[in-house]
């Protein structure tokens, strides 16, 4: 079961280094809500895994919000200085977004448990 866990930060690897080895066809792109759907998607599940770990270990689940949220900041952020990425705001938003939302489904899912 505890290796469930491992299955979304497999997806943000393969993802980063799909994306930073421009693997992408020259096409996709025209797809703008995919970025969005996939930020949203991808940082949502590691602040979903977060949220598990820090409530298994009883640790305070901000400590897990503000991890996953730092590695939002720092991958948007390195973008600056990789070839085939670019920075962009709206993915960052994007990538906030979605770990906000695993926050709020996980309260709603604990006032109901």
């Amino acid at each position: 079961m505890r290796y469930l866990l491992l299955i979304p930060v497999l997806i943000y690897i393969a993802a980063s280094l799909w994306a930073n080895f421009n693997l992408f066809p020259k096409d996709f792109m025209q797809y703008w809500w995919f970025d969005d759907l996939g930020h949203i998607v991808v940082f949502g599940s590691l602040a979903a895994v977060a949220l598990t770990i820090t409530h298994l270990k009883r640790i305070p689940s901000s400590f897990g919000i503000l991890l996953v949220m730092s590695i939002a900041i720092v991958d948007e952020f390195s973008q600056l200085f990789l070839t085939y990425r670019s920075f962009s705001l709206s993915d960052l938003m994007m990538s906030l977004l979605g770990v906000t939302l695993a926050y709020i489904l996980y309260q709603v899912y604990r006032q109901l448990t």
